[in-house]
């Protein structure tokens, strides 16, 4: 039953639907990120502690009492919150554990009522395209014409009522909605002639549960001399004055893999996150540590505030120190006027994430230290320094015990810097992770690119799969990004490998394809993702051999199964076992 529960817990974490689990004693023995993000609840916080103390007016007491499903309601602050428990069996016919699955109704009540006015809405949607001077048209699938604007149709010397339902090519031969419905990849620029005057028009692709089902072109002008007078405008007062939002854009969910090397990470990273000391991420160029750093600060007490990033490496030393303690009205020739704040100040009441902190010049890191010491920073040319409350996650690539030996790294500096260290595992010492990796990726980069790629190779992926990484994930991204780029079809095959890359991979993975340990790794995670399918298959000839036991009696059937009716009715539903199948 521990594996099962392993294999359980594993399986509800990797999902995005937000779930806990609970042993028979009502204890939370797992709960996911969705579930935590959702009840606005610490991981740490919630895991191994009674459910009825985490989550006030919890009902898992009645069923674990009952052993039947519960679904109630969750009061939350601004919004509704319902939850569903439903206890999963031993063979004894005893709880094994509960599955608890949560729900933000605010949000379901909230499209309830968008669906009831959607009539209206849409006449309202309607009238302000009608409205605006903006050609707006769409196409389906098959490039005929399902919406035109009012303002369009004028324009083009066509009756509104008499296109709709025709093909776009009988209005414009040459209309890019028709490569944007066939290939899949918006088109930027091109100009309709509408009554002797260009207008710059837009083609982007409508796509559903990843199929093309249509396009759409639009224009925000009427005509060049209006694009001419925005661009200008946008030019001058855009990027100038505007401030980057700094907060952290991944959580651990983000980070994808399940060999043990990296869970144990991911696992070490989390707790850390719930403490205020400094954090060193050690691990090769290409790991992810920035993203284990935006993780980190997302699962902390300090997710509400501000989270500043820098790479040390990247900016020339002579710069550094102003870009990390900013800089008086002043200070120095061609200093902004009103001076300028550093990233220490910026990231007050929050995170600043140090990357690359073995590159840092003596003199820096002597800076460097007084802030992590005192809690203060002092920008140049300031009389006085600035208390500052601010956590610091740091960074390196290299061995800084070893630099400390040569006398190249301030040893006092490794200590304040070094309260928890995080190693995150190469590529090559994750097994089994390059496959999901890649599942993970490839949808996510060819909706980018405007591409439909539906998988890749068995013979490339195997190969992708044996090869050690050298750049490790980074290098994994740029072969995925760089294959969807030269795709022409939905399958990535070698030829949309770009020749250096699969030259080197070819060569790299020759040596690692014969059987070897690690390949447990992977075996393991494809037992993982067919898990869930198999317990399907399993629980339907369940339910068939009850039925067929008790000659169809559906409440004995039930009884004998230990489910409740509702349940078992919608389990009848769900896998599609009819009347005389029995």
């Amino acid at each position: 039953m521990e594996n099962s529960l392993s294999v359980i817990i594993k399986i509800v974490e990797s999902l995005p639907s937000a779930l806990a689990i609970v042993d028979r004693t009502g204890i939370i023995v797992a709960m996911n990120g969705a579930a935590c993000r959702l009840l606005d609840i610490p991981k740490l916080k919630a895991e191994r502690r009674p459910h009825c103390r985490v989550i006030p007016g919890s009902r898992m007491e009645r069923v674990l009492a009952d052993a039947e499903p519960v679904r109630y309601h969750l009061p939350l602050p601004g919004g509704s919150l319902w939850a569903s428990a439903t206890p999963l069996f031993e063979e004894s016919g005893e709880v094994f554990v509960v599955v608890e699955y949560y729900e933000d109704w605010s949000k379901l009540e909230a499209l309830a009522t968008e669906v009831e006015q959607l009539k209206e809405h849409n006449r309202f949607l309607e009238s302000i395209l009608n409205a605006a001077h903006e050609f707006v048209a769409a196409v389906d699938a098959n490039g005929f014409i399902t919406y035109m604007s009012e303002e369009t149709a004028v324009r083009m010397g066509v009756e509104l009522s008499s296109v709709i339902g025709q093909p776009i090519r009988k209005i414009r031969s040459d209309c890019l909605l028709q490569k944007v419905v066939r290939t899949g990849v918006a088109q930027m620029g091109e100009l309709w002639n509408v009554n002797n005057t260009s207008v710059p028009v837009m083609a982007l692709p409508i796509v559903r549960e990843g199929q093309i089902v249509g396009a759409v072109g639009k224009s925000l002008f009427r005509n060049m001399d209006e694009a001419k007078v925005f661009l200008k405008r946008f030019e001058s007062e855009s990027c100038s004055t505007g401030k980057q939002e700094r907060k952290a854009q991944y959580v651990f969910d983000d980070i994808v893999g399940a060999s043990e090397p990296l869970l144990q990470a991911k696992e070490l990273a989390r707790r850390a996150a719930t403490g205020e000391g400094t954090v060193l991420l050690l691990a090769e160029s290409g790991c992810g540590k920035e993203l284990f750093a935006h993780a980190i600060h997302s699962e902390s007490n300090r997710r509400k505030g501000p989270f500043v990033s820098i790479n040390c490496a990247s900016i020339p030393e002579s710069l550094l120190e102003s870009e990390l303690f900013g800089y008086e009205d002043g200070a120095f020739t061609g200093a902004r006027k009103g001076g300028r704040a550093g990233k220490f100040e910026l990231a007050n009441g929050g995170t600043i994430f140090l990357d690359e902190i073995g590159d840092m010049s003596p003199f820096m890191e002597a800076k460097l230290l007084r802030v992590l010491q005192e809690g203060e920073t002092q920008r140049i040319g300031a009389e006085m320094p600035k208390k500052v409350d601010v956590r610091v996650i740091a960074a390196t690539n290299v061995d800084l015990r070893a630099k400390i030996k040569r006398g190249e790294f301030r040893k006092d500096l490794y200590y304040r810097l070094e309260g928890i260290a995080v190693k995150i595992p190469s590529l090559s010492e994750r097994p089994g992770d390059v496959d999901l990796l890649i599942n993970h990726l490839l949808p996510r980069v060819a909706m980018k690119a405007g591409k439909i790629i539906t998988g890749m190779d068995a013979e490339v992926r195997s190969c992708l799969n044996h090869y050690e990484w050298p750049g490790n994930v980074r290098e994994l991204v740029k072969v995925i990004e760089s294959a969807v780029c030269l795709a022409s079809e939905p399958i990535i095959t070698w030829r949309d490998i770009p020749p250096h890359f699969a030259e080197q991979i070819k060569a790299g993975s020759a040596s690692t394809k014969a059987p070897r340990q690690d390949d447990e790794g992977l075996h393991d995670v494809a037992v993982a993702s067919t898990l869930s399918t198999k317990l399907e298959e399993l629980e339907k000839a369940a339910i068939q051999e009850a039925l067929g036991s008790t000659n169809g009696n559906k409440r004995r059937a039930a009884l004998l199964l230990g489910m409740a009716r509702s349940t078992f009715y919608e389990k009848l539903k769900r896998h599609g076992i009819p009347g005389d199948s029995w």
